[in-house]
């Protein structure tokens, strides 16, 4: 059975900074990089799931045994 252990991706916190905004949650509007408009890419939230653990912080090692 494989070991459970923390995500690198997150550092066990199941989510990561937006790429899009990076962490901002806002982007300049397309034409006026004055004015700024929610993230798409994280609803304004500034943080995405991580693809590696789906959210949950931890993963299976199959590298290590029980």
């Amino acid at each position: 059975m494989a070991k459970i252990k923390v995500c690198i991706g997150c550092r066990g916190k199941g989510k990561i900074k937006c790429p899009l905004c990076k962490g901002q949650g806002m982007l300049p509007k397309r034409g006026n990089i004055l004015e700024k408009v929610e993230c798409n890419g994280c609803g304004g939230v500034g943080e995405i799931l991580c693809k590696l653990c789906g959210g949950v912080g931890k993963v299976r090692d199959p590298q290590e045994q029980d």
